[in-house]
């Protein structure tokens, strides 16, 4: 039940905080788009693409897959997320941003030892945070750092909810 209600409490500051974001004026100018790697406890690990969506707002989209096969083993692990970022200030050399995000998990080991076995780690994480990116905005490279609270939930096993801090770390590549 505290899952549930903090989960659908989640959802609602999301759709707030971007309808918020939607009445703010938005100018035509749109930001530049980014290409880059990220490791963060809210929108996940891998290859992210940032788009613009206004000048304001972005949307920033992450994903890596890693598989493996072997005589003996069968790994898989995949990241998936998004975020949602606004821009409360913005230079030449540096953003600052509210970000809203989440992103799922899974890692699957299978061995065949003789014995077919599968374990299996799933999760789900979403969470509000705020973010900087360092360096130029309209060509080169950026260094990206979010601290967010967020929680995560297992998709299986035990009733395993984790509220708390999270941190991330992203270099990009502005065009």
């Amino acid at each position: 039940m505290k899952k549930s209600f903090l989960l659908i409490l989640l959802l609602i500051l999301c759709v707030s905080f971007n309808s918020l974001a939607q009445s703010s004026a938005a100018t035509s100018e749109k930001a530049a788009k980014q290409l880059g790697v990220t490791a963060s406890m809210l929108g996940g690990t891998g290859l992210y693409y940032l788009a613009p969506l206004t000048a304001t707002d972005h949307l920033k989209l992450t994903g890596i897959l890693f598989y493996s096969e072997d005589d003996t083993d069968k790994d898989t692990y995949f990241s998936l997320g998004a975020e949602y970022q606004h821009d409360v200030y913005t230079s030449r050399i540096r953003r600052a941003y509210f970000t809203a995000g989440g992103y799922v998990y899974n890692e699957t080991f299978g061995r065949s030892y003789g014995i077919d076995s599968k374990e299996r780690y799933s999760d789900f994480t979403a969470g509000l945070g705020l973010g900087v990116d360092l360096g130029n905005s309209d060509k080169g490279l950026l260094l990206n750092l979010v601290v967010s609270y967020q929680l995560k939930s297992r998709f299986e096993g035990d009733d395993d909810l984790t509220i708390g801090l999270g941190v991330g770390i992203g270099l990009g590549f502005n065009f």
